[in-house]
């Protein structure tokens, strides 16, 4: 069996297991069948265990011939799909009506709603429910995928209206506006979340892992696919994009030994508004990488050089930053978070604070839909 692989250059993939939810990838020739057919009866007899054909699918690609398919399904013995479905919870294949494609999330919803709504329940349950329950529903698949925006629109709705009504068809006139409910405790509101805002922290932690994990299986398809000649962050949009690329796409925005780090492009400095340098390029060029500030041999900065090339304050701030003593690879780090990792929560306070995904900043405009991680991000 030689498995798949998404283009040239990419990981051969095989299977993915997780739990009882399988895949199995082979090309459709009668010699791939029978290596698979013989892997499974070895396996049955090791185990004891017995494969459910009833239970077990297949799906070809459209360019496989229509006697390939029947010889394979009449000595398998399972079903033959014209449609993946889902792996773990999530559309395998993801068509142009992303809204039809994704609305099962807010019927899953709705029908947990209805159910509540026939319980007289207390404002501070309504609370718990919605922030435990009924926003943590799109949770998995908003960290995967962009969810329309029309959608989350009618997903707040439905969880506006259950906080606000007390009965099943009760609809009543809200005294306070869903935006102030949705700030902290602390501002005066009830922290629920902005479910479009969220949707792109989410996202966001995707890309921070296409950044600082390289050894991933996620990483070497995605990089063969779609960024094979540059890092993750100078990454486009590409040809023919997957809807998972796109998404993660939305949402893409310490000096080592500085090999990595571009002087005048990079953000790079210890300075919280802008973390870039201002000053105007000199004699070093466009493309200069901080690594030529550095005397490795001594494991200094050459102070003398960043003095005459920098404004005072970014001298300053240059020859305050300690240089590890065996000067290891450059890596990328959160700036809001103290440890300088990752979090979803830090994210989506970023992403609320800036308006990323209100009417002033669309997620789907170009500009709007980076800032935040442009920001913050290196």
């Amino acid at each position: 069996m030689e498995g798949i692989s998404v283009c040239r250059g990419a990981p051969s993939i095989f299977h993915l297991f997780f739990a009882n939810d399988s895949i199995i990838f082979c090309k459709a020739t009668i010699e791939e069948y029978e290596a698979l057919q013989k892997t499974l009866q070895i396996y049955e007899q090791a185990s004891g265990q017995q494969l459910n054909r009833a239970k077990t699918s297949m799906f070809f690609s459209s360019n496989t011939a229509e006697e390939i398919k029947n010889e394979i399904k009449s000595r398998f013995g399972a079903q033959v799909i014209k449609w993946h479905e889902k792996y773990l919870g999530l559309p395998s294949l993801v068509g142009r009506n992303k809204k039809n494609t994704f609305k099962e999330v807010k019927e899953k919803l709705a029908k947990k709603l209805v159910g509540w709504k026939e319980k007289l329940l207390l404002k501070a349950s309504k609370e718990v429910l919605i922030k435990v329950v009924a926003q943590a529903i799109p949770t998995y698949t908003m960290s995967c995928f962009k969810i329309p925006n029309k959608l989350c629109e009618e997903i707040t709705s439905l969880i506006r209206s259950f906080w606000w009504g007390h009965c099943k068809d009760e609809r009543k006139m809200a005294l306070i506006s869903w935006e102030k409910l949705c700030t902290p405790k602390a501002c005066g509101g009830m922290g629920f979340k902005k479910l479009k805002q969220f949707n792109l922290a989410m996202l966001t932690k995707q890309e921070w892992r296409l950044q600082s994990g390289k050894y991933s299986l996620m990483y070497r398809v995605f990089k063969a696919r779609y960024f094979p000649n540059c890092d993750c962050a100078q990454a486009s949009l590409g040809n023919n994009p997957s809807f998972a690329w796109r998404s993660i796409m939305v949402a893409q925005a310490g000096v080592d030994n500085g090999c990595n780090i571009q002087i005048w492009r990079d953000k790079w400095l210890p300075t919280p508004l802008t973390h870039r340098v201002i000053s105007t390029p000199s004699h070093l060029p466009l493309e200069a990488r901080v690594e030529e500030l550095i005397n490795r041999e001594e494991g200094s900065l050459k102070t003398d050089l960043v003095q005459q090339f920098f404004l005072p304050h970014e001298a300053d701030a240059i020859c305050g930053i300690a240089l590890s003593s065996n000067l290891p690879d450059d890596k990328k780090i959160w700036a809001p978070t103290a440890n300088g990792g990752f979090s979803v929560r830090s994210a989506y306070k970023i992403a609320v604070e800036m308006g990323v995904g209100d009417a002033t900043g669309s997620m789907s405009d170009d500009g709007n839909r980076r800032k935040f991680w442009k920001a913050y991000g290196d």
